[in-house]
């Protein structure tokens, strides 16, 4: 590489626009110049041209981006109209999509709940394991069975990735008096989430490993009893719209290995 290519590499960005700068700046002077040296009815007959230049190409920019706006507005339109085949065929992961986005139009794809999950989810995580290991203790000792005397949790680990909400919808019930929210989980792009349980029976201690647990559901929460006073609401009540599709892997240490799935 010679000296002046060295050179040239080294300068930069600002360096080179001052430089673009200059060069145009004594062409746009000689030019000036040059129009200066003509007659005068040459001169206006010239800024009247290239005023007409300029703004017929002002016009033609707006007309095309108006004729733009114009096909993005029909695209819109049409998309949304189209049935869920149609969806999913549009959509790379169709699994993904709502079942009730095609036929209704107060859904809201709420990113940035999904924004402050994600930010928050290292602490949530760590602040809500140690009640949900109190919780799942005593909801597996209350339905234990067989000779399994007493079934302790470990340790667990909800992974590094949130759950994902995918959408949320709301919507009044007049007969009842009852405001709905619907919110649809996806919590199935994780990988590292680990339950240790410690399974104890009269013969022997056996140790389960609960690992890569994914699942995806509509949640519906109703608030009832609607009143006027904070926070205007009586009772909230839980349900699930759809049935509940989950995976999980088990293992028990150094002797079987059994994967469930229910869709």
């Amino acid at each position: 590489m010679s000296m002046a290519e060295t050179h040239w590499t080294r300068l930069s960005s600002w360096q080179i626009l001052f430089i673009a700068f200059g060069l145009l700046s004594w062409l746009f002077y000689l030019g000036l110049s040059w129009i200066a040296s003509l007659p005068f009815f040459v001169q206006i007959l010239f800024g009247a041209t290239t005023g007409l230049v300029f703004m017929a190409s002002y016009f033609n920019t707006q007309i095309l981006r108006s004729q733009h706006r114009r096909r993005i507005a029909v695209n819109l339109a049409q998309l949304s109209t189209v049935d869920m085949v149609a969806l999913q065929r549009l959509m790379p992961n169709h699994e993904k999509a709502l079942s009730w986005v095609p036929n209704t139009s107060d859904v809201e794809l709420v990113r940035w709940i999904n924004a402050g999950l994600t930010k928050a989810w290292p602490y949530l995580k760590e602040a809500s394991s140690s009640t949900l290991m109190v919780d799942l203790e005593k909801v597996c000792n209350k339905y234990k069975s067989g000779a399994i005397e007493a079934i302790k949790i470990k340790n667990l680990n909800l992974g590094k990735f949130c759950p994902y909400v995918e959408g949320v919808k709301a919507f009044r019930n007049g007969e009842n008096k009852q405001i709905c929210l619907e919110i649809q989980v996806d919590w199935r792009e994780n990988g590292d989430q680990e339950i240790l349980i410690n399974v104890l029976t009269s013969e022997s201690e056996y140790e389960v490993q609960v690992k890569d647990f994914i699942f995806y559901c509509v949640l519906r929460l109703t608030f009832t009893h609607l009143t006027e006073e904070f926070p205007c609401f009586a009772a909230v009540t839980f349900s699930i719209v759809e049935p509940v599709n989950y995976w999980w892997g088990e293992t028990a240490i150094d002797r079987f290995s059994i994967q469930v799935s229910q869709r």
